[in-house]
């Protein structure tokens, strides 16, 4: 599945989260003024509805962000802890063999998205194995 990229029009280094009542979250998380969603009707809706965001098109490939993030040194998340329950969480972590570092990375995401206790100590259970 695409993501689709959003960007703020306000402050391009934005970094936090904006309560949208159009996403299925109900926010978004936005890092250095971008973040990305799973459906292109969202993102067409998050940028007709708020004036300061707009939809950018597809995102990059997983390819380019892993060698982006591989040239900076810093771990994307292996996947968006918010799109899933903290069942299929628990699942998705016992099957992947995941990096320390992508473990962090997706505690850092879970903590930034929806926070959920059974979610963070299910990936710490995991960057403890």
């Amino acid at each position: 599945m695409a993501s689709h990229k959003l960007q703020t029009t306000h402050d391009d280094e934005f970094d936090g989260t904006l309560s949208l009542g159009v996403h299925p979250d109900g926010s978004l998380a936005f890092s250095d003024g971008e973040a990305t969603v799973d459906q292109e009707d969202v993102a067409t809706e998050i940028d007709s509805r708020y004036p300061n965001v707009e939809y950018v098109g597809e995102a990059d490939g997983a390819d380019a962000s892993e060698s982006e993030s591989a040239a900076d040194g810093i771990a994307e998340p292996p996947l968006d802890p918010g799109d899933h329950t903290i069942g299929e969480l628990e699942a998705e972590l016992e099957q992947q063999d995941y990096s320390d570092a992508e473990l962090e990375a997706l505690l850092d995401a879970e903590a930034a998205g929806k926070n959920r206790a059974g979610a963070t100590d299910a990936i710490e259970e995991s960057l403890a194995n």
